[in-house]
Parts: structure tokens; sequence; C-alpha cells
């Protein structure tokens, strides 16, 4: 689904992370209605927290599953500020990359990649939301008994390779709903390089849960060993550090 300010979707002034809680959940109620089944509800990043909350809120979803949400991210002090002054000069290239790069901790070469995908211009064309999301993290704090009415069979992934602040944020989500799981991707990051492996849910019960489809970030076709950076991205990302740092 297109969350708000993304794609299809409008965006209102305003904003509370509940508001997207409530959103998946009425997209959730919808499909369901319609197909007269539960959902498989898949969420990654900042979406998989959207998921959560969500899932929490309508008992349609009979399996969720979730990459490294960020909800409960620390950022560095005046982080977010920076974020905000680059987006408010129009210079969202930089303020992705103060998140990518100095929050997340994505290498040269991840860079490189996603800039060669489809994703590059969606991630551009929602900069205004950025700020907004960052500071959504940040203050974040899991209440108890928060997301205990999260009924669905609940699978969390992680990259083996992905920064501690990820890891971290993703145990969090764990502990707080109910019976979930974790799995660890070896050898992936934030942005799993490999299609994700399908899973298979508890022997109880006759529910199944599709793969989401997932388009890898690097592709041999996009990025290979000849490769070059130009310089004005090479200032970018050097910009970008001082930005986070």
């Amino acid at each position: 689904m297109d969350r708000r300010g993304f794609g299809a979707s409008g965006d209102a002034a305003g904003y509370a992370i509940q508001q997207e809680f409530e959103d998946v959940a009425a997209v959730v109620e919808a499909v369901a209605a319609r197909t007269g089944k539960p959902v498989a509800l898949w969420g990654h990043s900042y979406g998989a927290g959207c998921a959560m909350g969500g899932a929490a809120l309508t008992g349609k979803v009979h399996h969720l599953v979730i990459y490294e949400p960020g909800l409960g991210i620390a950022y560095p002090a005046g982080s977010i500020e920076r974020i905000e002054e680059a987006v408010a000069a129009g210079d969202g290239e930089t303020a992705i990359l103060a998140v990518l790069v100095g929050i997340v901790g994505m290498t040269e070469e991840e860079v490189d990649a996603l800039r060669l995908s489809p994703r590059w211009p969606t991630l551009l064309a929602g900069t205004p939301t950025v700020p907004r999301e960052c500071r959504a993290e940040d203050s974040w704090v899991y209440q108890p008994g928060q997301l205990d009415s999260i009924t669905a069979t609940t699978l969390l992934l992680a990259g083996s390779e992905s920064p501690p602040v990820l890891t971290k944020a993703m145990h969090q989500a764990a502990a707080a709903i109910p019976d979930a799981r974790i799995q660890v991707l070896e050898g992936h990051a934030l942005s799993p390089t490999r299609p994700i492996p399908p899973w298979s849910p508890p022997s109880s019960g006759s529910s199944s849960c599709r793969r989401p489809s997932h388009r890898p970030t690097h592709l041999p076709s996009e990025v290979g060993p000849g490769s070059r950076r130009p310089d004005s991205h090479k200032r970018m990302i050097n910009k970008a550090n001082k930005a986070s740092g």
C-alpha cells in the first residue's frame, strides 16, 4: 500500500504514527472483506512499524512478517534537525543519505546499488516525509501490553550484517509482540540483497503465508566490478556523513 505522502496516497497537515496504524488496519479490513479471507501482512523498516501497529488494530491479519522495524531507534543529537534543514532547502538526496549512511550505516557500494535501482526515485519522491518519520522512530517507546492484541503468527526478519541500532530495535519489537519468532538472514543488511527465503508457520492450524515478492537491491546487471561512482556522488556521501555526525 502507498502510505501517507507516497505514490497515489495524499497527505495532510499534522502527523501522528497512529494514523499510519489506522490506515494499515483499514486496508487490511477492506482486503479481508473483499476476499473473505484474513490477510498476510508484510512490512519493511518504517513500514514494518506501521504493519505492527496496524496488526494490533484488526483481527484480520493471520500472518505478520516484518523486516527490521525502526521504531525506537535513537537518533544522534542534532541529526534530525540537519535532515529537516536539508529537506527545507530542497536537498532531498542529502536528507535521504543522512539517514541511510549516517543512521543505518549503509556502505558506499550499497548506496550505489540503491541509486541504480527502481527504488531510488520512490525514495526521492517521499523525501518530505523523512523528518517526521525520523522523529516518530526516535520518540517511540513500547508501552506494556501495547501490541498484545496481535493474534497473527509473527515472524521478524533481521540481517546478520545490519548495524546494532537496528538489531536492538528489532529485538524490542519482538519482545512486544506475543509469541513472535526471529529469523536472522545471513549476509543481509537493512535492504536484503537476495530474495527473502520462504518460511513455514507453526504446524498447528492450516494457515499459510506466501513469501512476499521482493526485488533485490543489488542486481548483477546494475552493479558490476567495473562500476564507478561519479565525483558528485562522492561529495554527496561525504556531505551526508557530515550532516549526521
